[in-house]
């Protein structure tokens, strides 16, 4: 099973070990099928139970740590940047975005200057439920 998936008992994630990310729940044999065409059928079918017997959480009922905490093994390190202002400490993983996200939520200009940094991060699950 660790050739293809690791499970992480403190978030409660299964990750996929090719793509470092966290698979959710409801997308396992989904991905699987979408992702994994070269893994044997019945490998496939063997990781979709082995799934049944954990526990899993949903991405929105995962915790977000604050401050500084250990990497997650198994997900990938994202070169990005954070931003600074008072209380905010949002993370985006493109220049354009950490813009976007200053200028929609603080009113950035450029003539304010630069107010964020660049961060790595993690990222548990992509797209849409990303966390």
């Amino acid at each position: 099973m660790n050739a293809y998936v690791t499970y992480n008992t403190q978030y409660k994630v299964l990750i996929c070990c090719e793509h470092k990310y966290g698979i959710a729940p409801d997308y396992i044999q989904r991905h699987l099928r979408e992702f994994h065409r070269g893994i044997p059928l019945a490998t496939r079918n063997a990781i979709i139970d082995y799934s049944t017997t954990l526990d899993l959480a949903a991405p929105e009922n995962i915790a977000m740590p604050i401050g500084t905490v250990d990497a997650i093994e198994g997900l990938s390190i994202v070169d990005g940047y954070q931003c600074l202002y008072y209380d905010c400490s949002e993370l985006r993983s493109t220049d354009v975005s950490i813009k976007e996200h200053c200028k929609k939520e603080h009113g950035w200009l450029t003539v304010t200057g630069i107010t964020w940094k660049k961060q790595t991060f993690q990222t548990i699950f992509e797209g849409s439920r990303r966390r």
